[in-house]
Order: C-alpha cells, then sequence, then structure tokens
C-alpha cells in the first residue's frame, strides 16, 4: 500500500475500542457529566463536558483507535460548537425561493432527482476526507474533521441534539455552495441555476435528518422516515450501523444507494487519501457546477420534446382536487 493510504490513515478497530465505543453508543448524557458546570447548561455545551471527560480519562499511545481527536480534546480543543441559527433560517427561507422561482415544477421535480442522487455520493466523499485523522490539522476542514470522528466516540450526539443543531452543522458547507455556485456561476440570476442549487441544498439537509433518524432507537423513529427507509430512499440503520463498525463502509448518509461503488472504490481502486481530498474540493466547487450543465439540456429535452411538463401539471392539478 502506497504511503498516504486511506487505509493507513484510520487505524483499525480494535477490540477495546469497539467495546468503548458500543459502551457509550446508546448512553444519554451522563447524570455527573450534565451537572458539572451550571444546572442550565445546553446540550452542547454538555456534550462539550462529555467529550473532555472521555478524552481526560482515555489513556492511549499513537496509532490508536481515536487517539489523535481525544489528544486534541485534552488539549484544549472544542468538538460541537454553536451556531448561527439566523444564518441557518436565512439558508432555509433562500432554498425554498429558489425551488418555488425555478422554471416550473417539472423542472424543479428532476432537479430534486438529481441532486438527490449527486448529495449521496458527494455525502460519502466528504465522509471520507473527514473521518480522516490526518486531516485533523489541515485549515478550514479540521474543526469539522474533529466532529465528524467524535461522532464515532458518541454516537448518540446527533440524537441528543435536536434537528436545529444537526442542520445548522452544515452552515459553512452551505454559505460556500451558495457562494460558489450563486455568486461565481451566475445562480443569482438564473432561476434554473438557483432552483437546481437550492435542490441540492434541500437535499443536503434531508441527509442530515436521515443521518440522525439512522441512529434513532426504533420505537422514537418518525414513522415517515421508517417508510422511507424501508422503501431504500433514505439510509437504514443497518446500513450506517456498519460504517460504525469498520469505518471503512457505510459512508452515504442520504439514500445509501452509493455505499457499494464507493465502498469498492475507496477500499480497492483509490487508496490515495490525497485523491480523496483532491475529489471532495473538486464536487465541493465544481460539482454542482457541472451536474447543472448535464441537466439543463436533459431537462429542456424532457420538458419540451417529451412532454413531462403537462404530464406533471396535470398530477399537480389532480392531486390538489
Amino acid at each position: 500500500m502506497c504511503i498516504g493510504s486511506v487505509s493507513a490513515a484510520i487505524p483499525p478497530v480494535t477490540a477495546a475500542s469497539a467495546e468503548a465505543v458500543a459502551q457509550h453508543s446508546s448512553m444519554p448524557v451522563p447524570e455527573s457529566d450534565a451537572q458539572d458546570g451550571d444546572a442550565s447548561m445546553d446540550i452542547v455545551d454538555r456534550l462539550n463536558v462529555q467529550a473532555k471527560h472521555l478524552a481526560a480519562k482515555t489513556i492511549g499511545v499513537p496509532g490508536d483507535e481515536h487517539y489523535a481527536c481525544l489528544q486534541m480534546v485534552k488539549e484544549g480543543a472544542t468538538v460541537f460548537k454553536h451556531r448561527i441559527w439566523p444564518l441557518m433560517y436565512i439558508y432555509w427561507a433562500y432554498t425554498v425561493y429558489g425551488i418555488l422561482t425555478g422554471p416550473s415544477l417539472a423542472f424543479a421535480l428532476g432537479a430534486f432527482v438529481l441532486t438527490y442522487l449527486y448529495i449521496d455520493l458527494y455525502g460519502a466523499v466528504l465522509h471520507i476526507v473527514l473521518d480522516n485523522p490526518n486531516f485533523l490539522k489541515l485549515p478550514l476542514i479540521g474543526e469539522a474533521c474533529l466532529e465528524f470522528q467524535f461522532h464515532h466516540i458518541i454516537p448518540h450526539e446527533i440524537t441528543v441534539r435536536d434537528f436545529r443543531h444537526i442542520a445548522a452543522d452544515l452552515n459553512g458547507i452551505i454559505g460556500l455552495e451558495y457562494g460558489v455556485n450563486l455568486i461565481l456561476f451566475n445562480g443569482l440570476t438564473d432561476p434554473a441555476y438557483r432552483c437546481v442549487a437550492c435542490c441540492a441544498v434541500l437535499n443536503a439537509y434531508l441527509g442530515q435528518l436521515a443521518h440522525r433518524q439512522a441512529h434513532m432507537r426504533p420505537e422514537k423513529r418518525d414513522p415517515v422516515v421508517a417508510v422511507l427507509q424501508g422503501l431504500g430512499l433514505m439510509v437504514t440503520p443497518d446500513t450506517h450501523r456498519r460504517h460504525h463498525k469498520t469505518y471503512d463502509q457505510g459512508f452515504p448518509i442520504l439514500s445509501g444507494w452509493s455505499d457499494a461503488p464507493v465502498t469498492f472504490l475507496y477500499r480497492y481502486v483509490v487508496p490515495s487519501q490525497w485523491v480523496w481530498l483532491a475529489m471532495f474540493v473538486l464536487l465541493t466547487f465544481g460539482g454542482i457546477a457541472g451536474l447543472i450543465r448535464l441537466y439543463l439540456p436533459l431537462a429542456a429535452w424532457a420538458l419540451e420534446e417529451g412532454g413531462c411538463e403537462g404530464a406533471i401539471r396535470g398530477w399537480a392539478k389532480s392531486s390538489m382536487l
């Protein structure tokens, strides 16, 4: 295996580390941790207290599972961040606006389906990159790497935080995507471009929802999501659970359709962690733009030549009666 391979980057899961993760995976925030400090401490602060306690109690050496991120917490790094709620609400409002002001309902539905497939793949690549302990101290993505990797240590953090927290975790990447696609690629004035970009953002938020629900106990899982999981439209707990066992599979968090091809590439075809990082950067800055270049002529043919527009408008009208 070449130097800088992904298999070398991610330490093996030892029996001791797997037992430690399993011990914490179904636990609520410990009462002792919740009471440490101000009694009115919110969930983000309580999780950070728990992270510090776990780091302080863990004895390891370089190469051990989770050693790098635990060491960073010991050195004072903060894992879970307070997000800017107004910014997230602005993103939500703009996403709805961008979809509703697209060329047509049929165009928006097509864009939603295409970006739904794309975001599952993009999320898997992002997951591979942010799971890499060698990237913990890289500029721009280091903080996200720390939070991603600590999710392996405290998997329940995604269920004890409400969905607003999970959605707001995307503030940075959503801002970057909107900045690139709306400003650099003329999406501010092009309703078709804007609609596709906003559909991609909507699917990114759906990915956060799917990830959170995959961690929920069956009795607490939303019944609509449970149906979508059964239909294969949202990632199932079984698929995502495989990721938490070995960390070398189960990377997608939206539908999971890309799990098999991405896992094959990760294990056998693309060994270099730097190639995955390059793919992540390329998709972040050019993925949606490339998708739009692919979709626009396809949509024009389907709507004008294929007669999809009238069919979808007829379906929408009948469904409202």
